[in-house]
């Protein structure tokens, strides 16, 4: 994911009307930049063959 600068400003605005407080658009680009580096690391990463789960369903009923 590459930011446009159009968009950090956009993020930048969020942050300052939620908390009040101002946030530099180069925080917001080192954000990114950061989540990007973990995502593609997920991304990319193998999987084990088997992969173990578990699904549980329920019904939830009054009787009188």
């Amino acid at each position: 994911m590459v930011i446009e600068s159009d968009s950090a400003c956009k993020v930048s605005r969020i942050v300052e009307e939620l908390c009040s407080d101002a946030v530099p658009k180069s925080f917001v680009w080192l954000v990114f930049k950061t989540l990007d580096r973990e995502i593609e690391a997920r991304r990319s990463r193998r999987l084990p063959e088997r992969i173990p789960y578990l699904i549980a369903d329920a019904m939830y009923g009054k009787v009188q």
